[in-house]
C-alpha cells in the first residue's frame, strides 16, 4: 500500500518517472501478498488491483492523464486488502 501512496503523491506532484518506480513497488508487494495464498480469496482481489495499477502504467507512458478519482478508488480497493 505505501508503494501506490508514495505513487499517487509523486503523480500529484508531477513526478511521473518516480511515481512509475512507487507503483512498481506496490506490485511487487502486491506479487509477494498473492505468494503467501495463490488460491485463497484475496488472490483474485489482488490481482484485479494489480491489473488496474499497470493500466495506470500505461496511460502515464503513453502520456494520457487519469481521471482524478481513479487513485481515490484505488486507493480505496487497497486499504480494503490491506487495511
Amino acid at each position: 500500500k505505501d508503494g501506490f501512496l508514495e505513487g499517487r503523491a509523486n503523480l500529484l506532484d508531477h513526478q511521473y518517472t518516480e511515481a512509475s518506480e512507487e507503483f512498481e513497488r506496490a506490485l511487487h508487494h502486491l506479487d509477494q501478498a498473492v505468494e503467501l495464498d495463490p488460491q485463497g480469496p484475496m488472490a483474485q482481489k489482488i490481482k484485479i488491483v494489480k491489473q488496474k495499477i499497470r493500466e495506470i502504467q500505461q496511460s502515464l507512458a503513453q502520456g494520457h492523464s487519469l481521471p482524478p478519482n481513479l487513485l481515490d478508488e484505488l486507493r480505496r480497493e487497497l486499504q480494503s486488502l490491506m487495511p
